[in-house]
Formats: structure tokens, C-alpha cells, sequence
């Protein structure tokens, strides 16, 4: 099924990335680290350390190719379970329903998209990303997190009107950053670190 085709092997996926970026890549994973010391326990802090990292690849490659590699977006789906399955059986379940329910809707919107109009107005790369998003975050916040997404990504728009790009809108530039925004929230929310 071409849905889980990967599109990325990982030396070219290593190659994309500059030493800037690698650099870049540890620096948010190293200071998203830092909420161990605030209290939040050794397995969140370590999930969302690999979600800074990987939402950083993310816009880095999809900023620059238009691709949101698999190799990065998919194992989100099971980390972003993961995470939930620490807050209990039935958060768990609500997630994955969540996940499932979320790439169906696109997947079917992106199909209507293609009929309406013949050409496809959503990414797999962003489908996937939106399913990891929903697995991270649950149902609470999601509608929050596309709407900030997609806002994000019309201003990005609406800034560089002059500069046109055939390939289309970036869109998974926004959709990696506020997932990792939303992720942290929702962890800093459960060890009443915030309110």
C-alpha cells in the first residue's frame, strides 16, 4: 500500500541534513531534556526529546524538498502512544481511536480534494504527520493544534506572497512545530507544572 511506502532511506535522509542542522536537531532535543529537571519523568522527557529532534528534521527537510520522510513521522505514531499509554488504558484507547479516525478523515478529504479538482491539495507526508499529531495529543487538543497548524501556515503564505512555490505550501513545517508545542504542553499540564 503506497500509504506506507517509504519515501526516505536513511543515508540520503543523513545527507539532507547539514552539520548546522545536526547541530540544530541536538540543541532541541537537548533543551526539550531539560524538563527532567523540572519533574516531568525520564520517559516523557526522553519521547519528547525524540519528538524535538524529530520535528526539526521535519521542517528542515519539508521546508527545503517538500517531503516529510516516513523513516521520521511514522515511529512518531507508536511514540506518541507510548506516551499516552503512561497515563492509563482508556487514554491510550482514546488516542489510537483518535489516530485512526484522523487519518481516515484525510485521507478521504485529500480523495474528494483530487475529484473536485485534479491535482491533490494534502500531502501523505502531512496526512501521517496530523495521525502522529492526534496520537501524541488525543482528541482534546487537536482541532487547536490543525487550526494553529493551518493558520501558521496561511501566514507563512500571506508573508511571502511574491515568492510563489510550484511545489506548494510547506505545511509540515507547522504541523511538526506545533505538534512538539502541544506535546510538551499536554506533558507540563499532567505534572501540574501548568495549568
Amino acid at each position: 500500500m503506497r500509504f506506507f511506502k517509504s519515501s526516505t532511506k536513511p543515508r540520503q535522509l543523513w545527507h539532507m541534513l547539514t552539520p548546522k542542522d545536526r547541530g540544530l536537531i541536538a540543541a532541541a532535543m537537548a533543551a526539550t531534556g531539560m524538563l527532567w529537571f523540572a519533574g516531568v519523568s525520564p520517559v516523557e522527557t526522553l519521547l519528547l526529546a525524540l519528538l524535538a529532534g524529530s520535528a526539526v528534521v521535519i521542517a528542515l527537510c519539508d521546508l527545503r524538498r517538500r517531503i516529510i520522510p516516513d523513516l521520521i513521522s511514522l515511529p512518531l505514531v507508536p511514540f506518541g502512544l507510548g506516551l499516552a499509554a503512561g497515563q492509563g488504558h482508556e487514554v491510550l484507547l482514546v488516542h489510537a481511536a483518535t489516530a485512526a479516525m484522523a487519518a481516515a478523515l484525510l485521507l478521504a478529504l485529500r480523495a474528494g480534494h483530487y475529484r473536485l479538482r485534479q491535482r491533490t491539495g494534502l500531502g501523505l507526508g502531512d496526512i501521517k504527520l496530523v495521525t502522529a499529531a492526534a496520537a501524541w495529543i488525543g482528541p482534546l487538543y487537536l482541532a487547536n493544534y490543525i487550526l494553529l497548524s493551518a493558520l501558521s501556515a496561511l501566514g507563512d503564505v500571506v508573508i511571502r506572497r511574491s515568492d510563489r512555490d510550484p511545489r506548494g505550501i510547506p505545511f509540515g513545517v507547522p504541523l511538526a512545530l506545533w505538534l512538539w508545542v502541544f506535546a510538551v504542553f499536554m506533558v507540563l499540564i499532567a505534572v501540574k507544572l501548568i495549568i
